[in-house]
């Protein structure tokens, strides 16, 4: 329902309170499993699967809802997501697996808010078209001096 249907980024860019309710009952459900009869060493092959059917759609649903406001505040939204998402699975050894992936997600996330407020700051400054001239006049000159 969240992928299909996404709450609007809350003023704040917390996670919406739907999204929070995902990962407590993911958090739940992982906990439960925790302590269930199943020996450690195979808990992440049972699991797996949960997993991605639960982490997937909720991330897609929150950028799906974070591009209903500013790149920079999205951004920011899909990054408290991720760390709610992450905060629950590092948890639990059985769900070591994907918070590689989460990392990552959060760094490309991260690398978009820092490439949103440069231009920004840029724009308001009147800098970004002498920065896009520099730009475009070095790599010309790169390939001049290439053929």
């Amino acid at each position: 329902r969240l992928y299909r249907q996404p709450p609007p980024t809350p003023s704040t860019l917390a996670p919406h309170a739907e999204v929070l309710a995902i990962v407590e009952d993911l958090n739940d459900i992982m906990s439960s499993f925790d302590s269930s009869l199943v020996p450690a060493r195979v808990r992440e092959n049972y699991f797996r699967p949960v997993v991605d059917e639960a982490v997937e759609p909720l991330l897609a649903g929150c950028a799906l809802a974070a591009n209903g406001v500013p790149p920079a505040e999205g951004a920011v939204y899909l990054t408290n997501c991720t760390l709610a998402v992450q905060g629950v699975l590092q948890r639990f050894d059985f769900c070591a697996w994907r918070l590689p992936r989460l990392q990552q997600q959060l760094a490309d996330t991260l690398d978009q808010v820092v490439h949103e407020q440069v231009q920004a700051l840029l724009r308001s400054v009147n800098l970004d078209e002498k920065v896009y001239a520099v730009t475009s006049y070095r790599q010309a000159k790169a390939k001049a001096a290439e053929g």
